[in-house]
């Protein structure tokens, strides 16, 4: 992914910030802990061909992550790639549990020296021609507590909420 893909995302995002929670992507949850990342997908039954991913980038775009899955004839594959002053990296990502209405993905190692203060991110589903965004609610894990909170946007006009505490 490029700078001007991670930022034409957002825009989109933000675009569409009234239809969160509808459709067939209902939301998106993000939980930081110390080895990488894990993303729940809460779905509408999005039926046997789809993309969806998940993205964050940092303010000044200067950090970006995406991880993305794609199912076709039953089959998924995921993806996960890091990109940190223009170099871009893999990370191993995994399909760890997978229903009708559930994907959680698994990108791990991901480190946290590279985390930015504030995200900017997005979450999508495309299936045929149908695609559309959700929010994306952030959570922490608590061995990460004492770590400054890095708030997420994913609505318009700077409202951002901070990232709860995993409990």
């Amino acid at each position: 992914m490029q700078e001007h893909e991670a930022r034409q995302h957002v825009e989109d995002a933000r675009a569409r910030t009234t239809s969160f929670g509808q459709g067939l992507l209902r939301a998106t949850f993000a939980v930081r802990h110390r080895r990488g990342l894990d993303v729940v997908f809460l779905l509408d039954e999005p039926g046997s061909g789809f993309q969806i991913g998940m993205g964050a980038a940092s303010d000044d775009f200067r950090s970006f992550l995406s991880i993305g899955v794609d199912q076709q004839h039953g089959r998924l594959r995921a993806t996960a790639s890091h990109t940190v002053d223009g170099r871009r990296r893999s990370v191993p990502v995994r399909v760890v549990h997978r229903s009708p209405t559930a994907l959680v993905v698994e990108a791990s190692p991901l480190p946290l020296r590279d985390r930015p203060a504030s995200l900017k991110c997005w979450s999508f589903v495309r299936s045929g021609a149908y695609e559309h965004y959700s929010d994306v609610a952030g959570f922490v894990a608590p061995s990460l507590a004492e770590l400054p909170e890095v708030p997420l946007k994913t609505r318009p006009h700077g409202h951002s909420r901070p990232a709860p505490r995993a409990q």
